[in-house]
């Protein structure tokens, strides 16, 4: 997540527009943000970067995050992972994913309207938010990340018992 977030303020920095960075590979477009690295915000920016890419596999959160689920079995009895930072939520649901504790099974992030989806063996399907709400009351998802949007209103609470905050607010809601 925080990768995502730097590499975003370095396109702004740097003045890369959406519509390009959609047209070239990840690698490739964020190789050629960093070729054009110049100024001081930018240049540290480049840094950031290059030290979250060479840690990716230590995210101690991550980490913490698979032994409550799986270990502990919360999965199990249902867990929903709230995060109130959509980039948190969509990377940890993307990384689970793939994992194979998962088994392929599909990780819902239900999020604003737009970026609502299921993350399935690392492929990403945008889905309705309504949708999501009534598989997830069906039991089709043991795991289900959530963000503001998922704050209100949902009681899911009956189908998924367990909830994991990945980042506590301040001001809880």
């Amino acid at each position: 997540a925080g990768l995502r977030t730097t590499e975003r303020l370095l396109r702004k920095e740097t003045g890369t527009d959406e519509a390009e960075e959609d047209e070239t590979e990840e690698d490739d477009s964020l190789d050629a943000l960093l070729a054009q690295a110049g100024n001081d915000e930018s240049d540290i920016l480049a840094e950031i970067i290059e030290n979250l890419k060479n840690n990716l596999n230590l995210d101690a959160k991550f980490i913490r995050l698979k032994e409550f689920l799986f270990n502990r079995r919360w999965a199990d009895r249902g867990c929903i992972v709230f995060s109130q930072y959509y980039e948190t939520a969509a990377y940890f649901a993307q990384m689970l994913s793939t994992d194979p504790l998962v088994g392929g099974r599909e990780i819902p992030v239900y999020a604003g309207e737009s970026k609502a989806g299921i993350w399935t063996n690392g492929e990403w399907r945008n889905v309705e938010r309504k949708i999501l709400k009534d598989r997830a009351k069906q039991g089709d998802f043991p795991i289900f990340f959530g963000t503001d949007a998922a704050s209100e209103g949902l009681n899911l609470q009956y189908y998924l018992s367990t909830l994991i905050n990945l980042d506590s607010p301040w001001s809880p809601t």
